[in-house]
């Protein structure tokens, strides 16, 4: 649910808890992460996509160049991480940092009014090549990161389809949820193929994933955002510590 109003896939939360609350080793909690996406990416997609703040030709791009990244990052993944727990950590650490100061940022932003969401479009603009270019390196860099690290990238996503798309931010998070869908696909029969899935528990955890994504799809534009940031913003920072020191 928390995944669908912020437009993440979830791993980034559900990373953490199956290392805290199930104590997976680094590997297998990456794989079983990339397969609930899966379901937290369908069932946000199709949530926003009934609300109308998916844009299929955006999502569609985006998705298509993550599909390369997604191969390049599980291969990283593979050869150089699966055995070296203390770097998957490291990375995590940094990532949950980077989350901490993304969200708080936002969320300062919003609390003061210094937002610059007035400036963008709720309209799908004419994409010129450049900017399908561009939609499709986001989409790459965001699969290599999802390859590696098991998560779904819309940290990466929805400000970059904003910046790019020029789109408000409930169509961003929308077509965000469309975009990582392909990724979570192929990221998700890699993990399996490399061993790196424990099916039952990613199966339950995507199913219950998969209901909170439609509940956060229906309440995300009641939810003020500034406030799951401010929350969240604090939580990643927690973890951030946790896993570099």
């Amino acid at each position: 649910m928390l995944g669908a109003i912020l437009g993440l896939g979830g791993g980034v939360i559900m990373l953490p808890a199956l290392e805290m609350l199930l104590h997976y080793d680094a590997a297998m909690m990456v794989g079983t992460t990339m397969l609930a996406v899966v379901f937290t990416s369908a069932g946000g997609a199709w949530g926003h996509f009934r609300n109308g703040n998916v844009l299929w030709r955006e999502g569609l791009i985006v998705g298509g160049g993550g599909l390369l990244g997604m191969v390049l990052g599980s291969w990283i993944f593979k050869h150089y991480m699966s055995s070296d727990t203390n770097l998957i950590f490291v990375l995590l650490g940094i990532l949950f940092l980077f989350m901490t100061l993304k969200m708080g940022r936002e969320a300062w932003q919003e609390w003061s009014a210094k937002g610059e969401t007035a400036a963008v479009l709720d309209e799908s603009p004419t994409l010129s090549a450049g900017r399908v270019a561009a939609l499709m390196l986001l989409g790459l860099l965001t699969g290599i990161f999802s390859g590696m690290l098991g998560v779904g990238g819309g940290w990466i996503l929805v400000p970059g389809i904003i910046m790019i798309a020029r789109l408000s931010p409930h169509k961003a998070v929308g077509t965000t949820m469309l975009a990582m869908l392909p990724i979570a696909i192929l990221g998700a029969s890699i993990k399996l193929a490399q061993g790196f899935v424990v099916w039952p528990d990613g199966l339950f955890l995507g199913l219950g994933a998969l209901i909170g994504a439609q509940l956060g799809a229906r309440v995300s534009n009641r939810i003020p955002s500034k406030v799951m940031k401010l929350l969240f913003s604090v939580l990643f920072l927690l973890l951030a510590v946790k896993y570099i020191l």
